[in-house]
């Protein structure tokens, strides 16, 4: 391993960890610009939520991740919500066709005693004669 012979003044060292933290949060930063075009692409174009604004505005980071991490509750509530949708529109063709095969039912139902009465009717008509 080769090193090198370069001393460093003793005030330059903050400024390289500063430099190294620096670089660490807009890593940090670009993978949270990553998760947002992957939320945007669940989101529709509909009018911006109404989040509340963060506690402390002094970390722009800090503030993204909050704001991320409300975004992925309201995405899951909405998909929890949808879920319950559909839910109740399945239960809703249910009880139609359930309706409508009632429906069927009865209408069979009056067509065979109409047809039972109409028999006894001509028994009965037939028997008098």
């Amino acid at each position: 391993m080769s090193s090198t012979n370069i001393i460093l003044p003793p005030d330059v060292k903050p400024l390289i960890a500063e430099r190294e933290q620096v670089w660490t949060n807009f890593d940090g930063a670009q993978n949270l610009v990553e998760e947002f075009r992957k939320l945007c692409s669940q989101v529709s174009n509909v009018a911006p939520a109404n989040l509340p604004p963060p506690a402390t505005s002094d970390n722009p980071p800090v503030h993204l991740e909050t704001s991320m991490q409300q975004i992925k509750q309201e995405l899951a509530t909405i998909a929890k919500l949808n879920a319950e949708m559909n839910s109740c529109h399945q239960q809703i063709e249910d009880i139609k066709r359930k309706e409508k095969t009632m429906i069927m039912l009865m209408v069979g139902g009056g067509v065979l005693l109409l047809i039972i009465f109409i028999i006894i009717v001509g028994v009965l008509v037939s028997s008098i004669s």
